[in-house]
Formats: structure tokens, sequence, C-alpha cells
């Protein structure tokens, strides 16, 4: 009887992973998103707290564990609060087909808030305190602040209140990093917190914009409902702004003026001309400018 128990139990077990599997694949590629939040990490940890930790140490480990975590728990949010969008824009998705289950989400939801409340809980009141105040963000933002028929379809406002958890996110790890309230951590830590949502404003605006013919006409996208222009302008603007603020701190400008460069001058050809390559570079480079600065605020202070 305990063997015929603990083999369904095993096959269940196994389909779950298998579930997991195919949501991660194709929604989360691991090589991508974890290689990018290790990236995001090492950023803050240079820049604000290398003095504090030695890498590799536990609490190191930890830290950037709770930080790849909550990472991956806006994916999850996004895939309940998206669904209905989903369910008629991109019905291959794993959640509309059926391939991951709504209890699986939630659960996966639940789990990741208690190892982000483990991993920062290792730092004391301070840890637990500032990824109190990013999770309590973010949960609002699933909710969509209880206005979604209201916010739903301003596009832009939507997209900027929620890339705004990511400075808050950023407070919470250099608080931890230097050890000091989220509220005394004083104006060059604000400055690259305000950055950080600047950078995820350029991914985000620069990864929902298309030209014509690669437009899904089921879905919104700022290219279609704003015009090329517009959404060019969100990118460039974002990315103009954090090379600015970036020389405030102290960041190396010269690579990121380049960088920033090639965006705008991507930015106008995808704005000029209705056709491939422009989108794709477009988008492409969008990601590129973050790991770049990211990259950029590393080697500054190795």
């Amino acid at each position: 009887m305990s063997i015929i128990y603990q083999t369904k139990v095993s096959a269940k077990n196994h389909h779950l992973r298998s579930r997991w599997a195919i949501f991660i694949w194709e929604r989360h590629n691991p090589f991508i998103n974890v290689a990018f939040s290790i990236l995001f990490f090492l950023a803050h940890f240079f820049v604000f707290g290398k003095a504090e930790f030695a890498i590799l140490s536990y609490k190191f480990v930890a830290l950037l564990i709770g930080v790849i975590i909550f990472l991956f728990k806006l994916r999850l949010f996004d895939e309940i609060k998206d669904f209905e969008h989903d369910a008629i824009a991109y019905p291959h998705r794993p959640l509309v087909r059926g391939a991951i289950l709504h209890p699986d989400i939630y659960q996966g939801i639940a789990l990741c808030t208690l190892l982000e409340f483990l991993t920062f809980g290792l730092f004391g009141w301070l840890g637990l305190i500032s990824i109190t105040i990013a999770d309590t963000y973010a949960f609002l933002m699933f909710k969509e602040f209880f206005v979604r028929k209201w916010i739903r379809p301003k596009l832009i406002l939507y997209a900027v209140t929620h890339t705004f958890v990511i400075p808050l996110l950023s407070l919470a790890i250099i608080s931890v990093l230097s050890s000091k309230p989220i509220l005394s951590l004083g104006q060059e830590v604000y400055i690259f917190a305000a950055i950080n949502w600047l950078l995820f404003n350029v991914y985000e605006f620069g990864r929902k914009s298309f030209i014509e013919k690669e437009e899904n006409q089921k879905a919104d996208s700022y290219s279609k409902n704003y015009g090329r222009a517009v959404a060019s302008v969100l990118v460039g603007s974002n990315g103009i702004l954090a090379i600015l603020l970036a020389n405030k701190i102290g960041l190396n400008e010269h690579p990121l003026l380049i960088v920033g460069g090639v965006l705008v001058f991507l930015s106008i050809l995808f704005t000029v001309f209705n056709r491939q390559p422009f989108g794709k570079l477009f988008r492409m480079w969008s990601f590129f400018f973050i790991i770049t600065f990211y990259l950029v605020s590393i080697i500054n202070h190795l």
C-alpha cells in the first residue's frame, strides 16, 4: 500500500515538474533571465556593497537567490493578471493552453514569497523591512492597484507604474548591502534606483514596439496604440535620462553615450522605415542598452 502511494506521489510530482519545465523554458528562459538577474545584482553589489560582503559568502549567495526569485515572481504575476488578454492574443502560451495550471502559478508565487523573506530575513529586521516594502508594492501591482478597468487601457501609465517595483527592489538590495535603512541611503542611491526604473522602462517600451507586419492585431503595443514615433520617443527619452543621471553618480559616460547614440539612431530608423530589420534591431538594442549600463557600473567599481 505504501509503495503504491509513493508511486502515485512520485508520478504526480514528476508531472508537476514537467509543467514547470514547460513554463520556464517558454516564458522565462533560465539562461537569459538568471544571467540577467545576476548582472542586475552584481551592479548593485559593486557600486554600493562590496566593502560589506565577500563574494560567495553564504549571505551574498542568499541575497542573490532572493533577487533572482523576486524577479521570477514578477513573471508569475504577469501570467495571472494577463491571462484574459493572453487567451485572446496569445492562445499558445503555457497557462492559456493548460500546459501549466493556475494553482501551480499561485503555489509558485507563495513559495517565491516565502523564499524572499527567508533570504532577506538573514539580514535581520533591515532585510525583512526592505523586502516587505518591495513586496507590498509588487502585490499592489499584481492586483493592478485595484483599478484594473481604469488603468489597463492607459498603456504608458500602466507600464511605468509596474516598472516602479524595480527601484524599490534596488533600494531593498542596497539597504541590505550597506546595512542602512532605506530612508538613510543617500542621494546617489536614490539616483541609482531611478536609473534602474528608467532602464526597465527602456526595455518595456522597446520590447512591445513593432513594425506594421510584426503587429499582433489582437494585442496592444506601444507602436500600434501610439505610433512608432511615440514608441521611439518613449525608449529614447528614458535612455537619455538614464545616461544623464549616470553622469551625476560618476559612471563612465563615454561607453554609455555610444550605446545611447546607437539607441537613438535605431529609434529614428524604426520610426522612419516600416520594415525589417529595424523592428528587431530596435527591440534587441533596448535590451542591450540595459546590459551595457550594468556592465559599465560593475567595471567602474572593480
